[in-house]
C-alpha cells in the first residue's frame, strides 16, 4: 500500500477546520430541522382546527336547510290541521263540480264545509 505523505502543520489545521466546519453544519441543520418540527406541528394543527370548524360549518347549515324545510312542509298543516286538500281526489271532484254549477265568482268565494 502507498503510505500517505507527512502533511504539513498548515494543511492540518485545514483539515480540521473543514470538519469542524462540517460538524457545526451538521448540528445547525439538525437544530433548524428541530425548529421546523414545532412549526409544522403548529401548522398541522391550524390546518386540522380550521377543516373542523368547516365541517362543523357545514353542518350547521345543512341542518338550516332542512329544518327551514320541514317548517316549510308542515306550514299547511300548523294553519289549516291535517286535512290535505291538494291530493284529496274527491276534494278535487267537489271544487270542479261547484266550479261548473257556480262559475268563477262564487268558486274563489267558496268555503268547503264538508273537510
Amino acid at each position: 500500500m502507498a503510505a500517505s505523505k507527512p502533511q504539513k502543520p498548515s494543511e492540518a489545521k485545514n483539515a480540521d477546520s473543514k470538519e469542524a466546519t462540517k460538524s457545526k453544519s451538521s448540528s445547525k441543520g439538525s437544530e433548524a430541522k428541530k425548529d421546523a418540527a414545532p412549526a409544522k406541528t403548529g401548522s398541522s394543527f391550524i390546518s386540522t382546527l380550521f377543516r373542523v370548524l368547516q365541517l362543523i360549518s357545514w353542518a350547521a347549515c345543512l341542518f338550516v336547510a332542512g329544518r327551514l324545510a320541514l317548517d316549510i312542509r308542515m306550514y299547511a298543516i300548523k294553519t289549516y290541521g291535517p286535512v290535505i286538500h291538494e291530493f284529496d281526489p274527491w276534494f278535487n271532484y267537489r271544487a270542479t263540480e261547484y266550479l261548473s254549477k257556480h262559475g268563477w265568482y262564487e268558486f274563489f268565494h267558496w268555503f268547503d264545509y264538508k273537510v
